[in-house]
């Protein structure tokens, strides 16, 4: 084993437990992950290897977690942050119908800052004590309020992807922008992130503010910290990255479609937006837009997609939300183009829109990752979706199943093979990676996190499945990999006790 080049910050000892591939998952019962002090993982140890030991040495810190899982931070693909207001409610609503009673009318109040700042706080705090180092958020169509956003998630360190929506059509009179005007706030919202400043609210809000915002909608009593162990507020603002968001097609008019092509590729932004949720809305995208072949070549069509023909002339990076309806040509042109999917398995289920084949997108070539989706999903939490992934890919094998002839005759199951159509649910190993590794490909980071390898950030969660009120019940005879299991399948952020990210601790439940 060879040693260490410089100086190392720290080293984080314990049970790690990271993605490896799809299907498999590398677990070391007594490993340590070595960071410098840019964060920066260099080693990954099995402590019962030769010279582990005497490596360990060498670094100025150990933090001891023997006990404890760490694990890299879970990938938010798709979440809604002004929505977080009402998540679990409407949950008896299919999709256009719910926009309409709790979407359109909810978020067209954070016109009003002191309110935006209230649930933008809430909502990102809730979702880094959930685990998500890495969220893609959607804000409003307003753009001062999107700024604050983005100066709520660096306040809080959190690593994020964050749009200001664009939406110019079939949009409610009080909740629409011209399309002009539109694409000016959209270019004005990455100048801004690009430049790094603070936004006039975030300058102008005063400590009595935050104090009274906090208090208002209830205490917290999870330190959601700045700094490791400083009272200095440190602020990352390389952890935000500004991506373009129009909303979905049928609320953007083909010059805002094209517009925002044309912004996210003169600016090498990533593309985020909603696709083949419901089929009522790819009915109404096929009327909207008798032109493209699919709802995916309206996006494509439109310059909003990835081309690996002549990569400078479109967006680098582009991950659609739900595809649960999505045609094989679809699933052919996301691959091509290294569209991502974010798998919404809460809000798919609870919104009556649909069931993505998770395993089929796969067989295709396309990637997946995973999203909350609040407030169409009822949980903030990646470990939810996560669950609800394995569901659903279960509900899909037992549908294909389904599909034969008489399956419910006893006498007609015997002898017929189990899964006959090869659409087999998802493992754990492969949901964990959909919830890390994933979502980080989706996104355009999986050569930066989703994973402990050397060169890639240190983006951690530490688990402790002992802690008081635990909802994970441990004994003797489990396996470590069973007490991640039970972990993944009946634990919460209860367990979650510490999180990082770019090796600075940013939650603390100690």
């Amino acid at each position: 084993m060879s040693k260490l080049n410089g100086s190392l910050r720290k080293a984080f000892r314990g049970v790690i437990v990271t993605p490896k591939t799809l299907q498999e998952t590398t677990l070391i019962a007594d490993g340590a992950v070595l960071l410098g002090a840019d964060g920066i993982i260099s080693h990954v140890l099995d402590m019962s290897a030769p010279g582990a030991e005497a490596l360990l040495q060498e670094v100025d810190e150990v933090v001891d977690k023997r006990g404890c899982f760490i694990m890299p931070g879970f990938v938010d693909g798709h979440a809604h942050a002004p929505q977080y207001a009402w998540t679990g409610t409407g949950m008896d609503l299919p999709l256009l119908e719910w926009l309409e009673t709790y979407t359109f009318p909810g978020e067209s109040r954070f016109k009003d800052l002191s309110h935006a700042r209230k649930v933008y706080e809430r909502s990102v705090r809730r979702h880094l004590r959930a685990g998500t180092t890495t969220c893609s958020y959607f804000g409003t169509l307003h753009l001062e309020a999107t700024k604050l956003l983005v100066d709520i998630v660096r306040e809080a360190g959190q690593r994020a992807y964050v749009g200001k929506v664009s939406m110019d059509r079939n949009s409610p009179e009080y909740y629409v922008e011209d399309t002009e005007e539109g694409l000016k706030a959209a270019e004005e919202f990455v100048q801004w992130c690009q430049e790094g400043v603070q936004s006039d609210a975030s300058v102008a809000a005063t400590k009595a503010e935050r104090d009274q915002s906090t208090s208002s909608y209830g205490s917290d009593h999870t330190s959601c910290e700045s700094s490791e162990g400083d009272s200095d507020v440190f602020i990352d603002n390389s952890l935000v990255t500004p991506v373009v968001t129009p909303r979905f097609v049928p609320s953007c008019t083909p010059e805002m479609l094209r517009g925002l092509g044309s912004l996210a590729t003169r600016y090498r932004l990533p593309v985020q937006s909603h696709l083949g949720e419901t089929l009522p809305e790819i009915a109404w995208v096929r009327d909207l837009h008798p032109e493209s072949a699919t709802y995916t070549h309206v996006y494509d069509d439109h310059g909003l997609l990835p081309s690996r023909e002549d990569p400078e002339s479109r967006p680098p990076i582009a991950y659609m939300a739900h595809c649960c309806h999505c045609c094989q040509d679809e699933r052919a042109l996301l691959s091509d183009s290294s569209t991502g999917v974010v798998h919404c398995p809460s809000s798919n289920i609870m919104l009556g829109s649909g069931i993505l084949s998770v395993r089929r997108m796969l067989a295709d070539g396309v990637k997946v990752g995973l999203g909350t989706d609040v407030a169409g999903g009822y949980s903030p939490s990646i470990l939810d979706a996560l669950r609800q992934a394995i569901i659903a890919s279960k509900t899909v094998m037992a549908a294909e199943e389904g599909n034969l002839d008489n399956i419910m005759d006893a006498r007609v199951r015997e002898g017929v093979e189990h899964n006959p159509n090869g659409v087999e649910a998802l493992s754990v190993s492969e949901a964990y990676y959909l919830a890390t590794m994933g979502g980080a490909e989706c996104l355009g980071l999986q050569d930066t996190v989703g994973s402990f390898e050397p060169g890639k950030t240190f983006d951690a969660l530490v688990v402790d499945l002992e802690v008081e009120d635990s909802p994970v019940c441990v004994f003797p005879h489990d396996t470590h990999w069973d007490s991640f299991n039970k972990f993944i399948f009946n634990g919460d952020d209860r367990n979650i006790v510490e999180v990082h990210v770019g090796g600075r601790r940013v939650v603390s439940k100690n």
